[in-house]
């Protein structure tokens, strides 16, 4: 290396050795200032700052770019700020915090408009008629004063009554009355009308009678016979309440309207006198 070059070379380091002294003055300095102490030796114009290096007593003073360096001053510059740095690795994520305490209630929301009308459900099952009651009775002996059916209406009201038996003995003479009546929450039987009166040599006889009752259900509707023979007994007898305001198929508010009245059991008849005696009963 020749004598120029190494003296170069000494010049170049002697500078940078002067910027970094600058800079480390000027932190120091920024430092002082930001406590109360002189401004700093160097202006920084546009993130830029400018010096002059000393060639002779290698110090370094403030300067502008416009205002340069006098003759054995070399005229320095650097950012203010460095360039940013590549990012770091992320950190390990931290520990979740505890939960804070709930908010406060928000005010209530505007009502919705109403929704469509759904389909119609199905049907439900009919409901118990209660203007239509009815009584049976098997293989019942007949004796004097015999209930052989009784009906108790749902509530208080006129009823349209029809009785049906069939009454008799295997052999001899068969001598009976049926009467329908209401019977009273005293033990009185009101309000008869007749439901049969059969006299026959021998066998079973049928007979049947219609007629209105008042009744509730505390006097409900009877059948009741009474046998003028010995050993009667009757195979079938029938009682049937029809509230009058449900007849003719009418139905009442909100229920449907009676079944149609009908005898539940086909006569039973033995003999000629038997029928006879069919021929002879009251309706």
């Amino acid at each position: 290396m020749s004598r120029s070059a190494y003296n170069h070379v000494r010049r170049a380091g002697a500078v940078m050795a002067g910027v970094t002294a600058a800079a480390l003055a000027t932190g120091a300095t920024e430092a002082a200032s930001a406590a109360g102490g002189p401004a700093p030796p160097v202006n920084i114009t546009s993130g830029v700052i400018f010096a002059c290096f000393s060639n002779t007593t290698k110090a370094l003073s403030e300067t502008t770019k416009a205002k340069g360096c006098k003759t054995g001053f070399t005229e320095l510059s650097w950012n203010a700020k460095g360039p940013q740095g590549a990012r770091g690795a992320t950190g390990p994520q931290g520990a979740k915090g505890a939960t804070g305490p709930q908010g406060p209630a928000g005010p209530q929301g505007a009502k919705g408009a109403q929704g469509a009308t759904g389909p119609q459900g199905a049907a439900g099952p009919p409901g118990a008629i209660a203007d239509f009651t009815s009584d049976r009775s098997l293989i019942t002996p007949v004796g004097t004063s015999t209930v052989l059916a009784s009906v108790t209406p749902a509530s208080a009201g006129e009823f349209n009554v029809t009785a049906t038996e069939a009454i008799g003995r295997s052999s001899g003479p068969a001598h009976w009355s049926c009467d329908v009546v209401r019977h009273t929450s005293v033990g009185s039987n009101v309000s008869p009308f007749p439901a049969g009166f059969v006299r026959t040599a021998a066998g079973f006889a049928d007979a049947a009678g219609t007629g209105p009752v008042f009744a509730s259900p505390a006097s409900p509707i009877q059948l009741i016979c009474t046998a003028s023979t010995t050993s009667l007994q009757a195979d079938n007898a029938d009682l049937t309440a029809t509230r009058v305001s449900s007849l003719n198929g009418a139905a009442v508010t909100g229920k449907p309207a009676h079944p149609r009245i009908f005898n539940h059991f086909k006569p039973r008849l033995s003999l000629p006198a038997a029928r006879h005696a069919r021929s002879q009963t009251h309706h």
